[in-house]
């Protein structure tokens, strides 16, 4: 399903779709392919403001011309889980793909630190709209 550019994700198919879930020390990982060629496995955090990535795929990004300057957005202030005031670069991803889910102009922070867990925040939730987790199944629904 392709999503424009809408405040939120629009199920076209009237029907739920599910998206499977790895739980793994305490939390729940999902697949997520950004701008259509990389895939990474996320923290599905509803706690998180944005997507964040860390420096390295933010690195990658950049070096492979999957983002650039003109998809720089601004700097944001985030607080860590310490309490720590982190301020990071913003970009657009123009595409982030969740199972067959197809979300545009998605916000992305890209972290100061390498090797950090990457987080699936607010930014991507707010645009699936309606969506609940099955912790029996495992399994994301997007409704």
């Amino acid at each position: 399903m392709q999503v424009e550019s809408f405040p939120r994700c629009v199920n076209t198919k009237f029907q739920d779709i599910y998206i499977e879930l790895t739980k793994s020390g305490g939390v729940y990982y999902l697949s997520v392919e950004l701008n259509g060629k990389v895939s990474k496995n996320f923290v599905l955090d509803s706690g998180a403001s944005d997507l964040l990535i860390s420096k390295e795929l933010g690195d990658y990004l950049k070096n492979s011309g999957l983002i650039s300057d003109k998809d720089f957005i601004q700097h944001n202030n985030y607080i860590d889980a310490s309490g720590r005031i982190n301020r990071l670069e913003v970009y657009n991803l123009r595409t982030v793909q969740i199972g067959d889910v197809i979300l545009k102009n998605v916000q992305c922070a890209i972290s100061n630190t390498q090797n950090i867990e990457l987080l699936l925040g607010q930014s991507v939730l707010e645009k699936l709209g309606n969506y609940e987790i099955d912790y029996n199944s495992n399994q994301l629904i997007i409704k």
